[in-house]
This record gives structure tokens, C-alpha cells and sequence, in this order.
């Protein structure tokens, strides 16, 4: 939805300011400074529900107008159908105000939002209806192109210490505030790599976007998708798409990992518990493995905050306009209390 060629996109919030799930937390990292105006409004009351909030891009060659639609009180809360109709009665308002003449709109209260989608889909059908002249793109949502497929457990996948380990990284990840995606799945990965286990150095993960990725783990997580996880949606899984933990099989890994993991594995696993700790957000863990790519590969002097800066905002733009100085300063203070385990020198 975020490539869509139209002059506004609805992005579906919560009145409390926080924006750490799904499609909200593209918007965040992508229009930074819608977010700290939505923030703003949030913390002085003036988001509510049944309330759109527009906010302009001022970008000359980008989308034009943000417009937050609440469709959750408390981010921890579902939504409610009264959210949706309301709001999208204020946003035909707000589309007729500010002559807009496309906009992109997601499966507004669904997926994190607990709502039916067709229930749903015909209210946005009927509700923007009313407008005339206006290119309407109406997003559904991701698991809708897969809710008739189901994958199939001929065996059940072969439990190694390296993938028993990456389910428990997953597991220990998803018990915080943010839900675990494949975007800090691939981080845990990258750094189980980094810190020497022989199965994860075998992936090879390349510059991307958010940080270090691997193509080839989605083959991996795909193997134990059904059984461990969920999530995987035949390998087709975006970047911030949620996964999750099979709670009924996670037994099995604790006691797998007790059994039939060394000594060197189970500190490795603590090591990079330490590591990340305090760090378990998705901007923060992509900020982390960024900062530490940067220091293994690209930079001689491990000290010089200067140049690792340089590296770091030379990656992409994505990169120079969100990961701030002061960001890659606190993440490079924690790699360097881990600097023998990473071998930086």
C-alpha cells in the first residue's frame, strides 16, 4: 500500500501515540514526522475515535497528505465496527475539505484489529461511495490471498540445536510490547550468526533496507512453519507481517535445548540475550544489527563514531533520515561491551 501512486494514504492508529504493529509501524519509519505530530495529539487528548487526522507530507514527489484514522482506543484493545463507520464518515469530510482526488485505504479495524474483513469491506465500499471523482484503492488484508490454502505437515521438521534456539529467540522476543515479525526474526538470525553458531554462519545475509537479510531464512522458517510457528504464509511472509509461537509445541524446545545443546550454545544463547536486551523493538534491533554490520565490515577504526555514522546513513536514505546520531551512539556503546564475543578485533 505504501507504493501506491495516490495523493493520501489512510494509516490506521490508536488515541494513545503509539505506532508498533504492522502497516502503522511502515508509516512510521517512513513519514517520521507524521509520527511525532500524531504522537503530539495523542499526548494532548485531541485523537479520537470517529476523528480522522490529516497531516501533510510537504514532500514534492511523494504522497501528499497522511490521514490517521483511529480505529482503536488503547493499542492493547480490538476495534470496534462503531470506530469504522464513524471515522469513515469524517474522512469523506476531510477528502472533500482538502479536494483530494486519490487515496489508498487499508482493511480498516482488521488483522491486529480483530474485525471481520467482510464485514468490513462493504461498509468502506458504501461509505466512500459517496464521493465523486476520487481514485479510491481499497486494500485487503494479507491473509485474505491465503485463507484458503493450508499447508500441508507430511513429517514433522527435525529439531536441530540451531533451529530449536532460533524458536526460542522467537518466543523470548514476542513476549514483548511489539509483536515479533520477520523483520526481527531475521535480526535474532543475524546475530546468532555473528556470535559463532556454525548452522546460522551458513546463511548469508546481505544489505537490505532495515539492516542486515537473508533471503534463504524464509526457507528455513517455512520448514518449521505449522508445527512451531505460524506465519509463514507459504514463504510469500513481508517484512513487518506478524509470526508467532505454537504454544502447545513450545515445551518441546525448552526441553530440546536442555538436552541436546553444548555448553558453548546455551552461553551463546545468553550472549545474545544480553545483547539485545533492552533493545527489543524493531527500530532498535534494526539500529543494532545495522551498527554492528557496519563495525565488522566496513570500518578499521572500531572507535571512530564519525565514520561509523558516514556508513550507516550512506546505506540508504531510509537509514540517514531515521537511524539519528544519537541512536547509533547508544547501539555502538552496547556492541562494544560484547566487542570479543563479535570479534571485532
Amino acid at each position: 500500500m505504501l507504493q501506491a501512486n495516490v495523493e493520501a494514504l489512510v494509516n490506521t492508529v490508536n488515541t494513545v501515540g503509539v505506532m508498533g504493529k504492522g502497516i502503522a509501524l511502515q508509516f512510521k519509519e517512513r513519514f517520521p514526522e507524521n509520527y511525532k505530530l500524531y504522537k503530539k495529539a495523542a499526548e494532548e487528548k485531541k485523537l479520537e475515535t470517529g476523528k480522522v487526522l490529516i497531516i501533510p507530507t510537504n514532500r514534492m514527489d511523494d504522497v501528499k497528505w497522511i490521514i490517521n484514522f483511529p480505529t482503536k482506543k488503547h493499542w492493547r484493545n480490538p476495534s470496534k465496527l462503531e470506530y469504522i463507520t464513524s471515522g469513515l464518515d469524517d474522512l469523506v469530510k476531510v477528502i472533500n475539505e482538502y479536494q483530494i482526488k486519490s487515496i489508498a485505504v487499508p482493511p480498516l479495524g482488521c488483522g491486529n484489529g480483530g474485525l471481520d474483513w467482510k464485514e468490513i469491506k462493504p461498509i468502506i465500499e458504501r461509505k466512500l461511495s459517496k464521493l465523486n471523482d476520487v481514485d479510491i484503492q481499497v486494500y485487503e488484508p494479507s491473509d485474505i490471498a491465503y485463507e484458503q490454502k493450508e499447508k500441508k505437515i507430511i513429517s514433522k521438521p527435525k529439531l536441530t540445536p540451531t533451529r530449536a534456539i532460533i524458536i526460542y529467540l522467537m518466543k523470548v522476543y514476542s513476549q514483548f510490547e511489539y509483536s515479533l515479525t520477520l523483520l526481527e526474526t531475521q535480526k535474532l538470525v543475524y546475530f546468532l550468526s555473528r556470535l559463532g553458531d556454525e548452522n546460522a554462519q551458513k546463511i548469508k545475509f546481505e544489505k537490505f533496507q532495515y539492516g542486515p537479510y537473508a533471503y534463504q531464512l524464509a526457507h528455513i522458517l517455512y520448514d518449521i512453519d505449522g508445527v512451531y510457528i505460524s506465519g509463514m504464509k507459504y514463504k510469500d511472509v513481508k517484512t513487518f507481517d506478524p509470526l508467532y509461537i505454537i504454544e502447545e509445541n513450545f515445551r518441546e524446545i525448552d526441553e530440546f535445548i536442555t538436552s541436546n545443546s553444548t555448553d558453548t550454545q546455551k552461553n551463546r544463547l545468553e550472549n545474545l540475550l544480553s545483547l539485545i536486551e533492552g533493545f527489543e523493538t524493531p527500530l532498535s534491533m534494526e539500529v543494532l544489527a545495522t551498527v554492528d554490520y557496519v563495525l565488522y565490515n566496513e570500518v578499521e577504526n572500531k572507535e571512530n563514531l564519525d565514520e561509523i555514522v558516514k556508513k550507516v546513513h550512506d546505506w540508504n536514505n531510509h537509514k540517514k533520515q531515521v537511524l539519528t546520531t544519537e541512536y547509533i551512539k547508544v547501539a555502538h556503546e552496547r556492541l562494544k561491551k560484547f566487542s570479543k564475543v563479535l570479534n571485532y578485533y
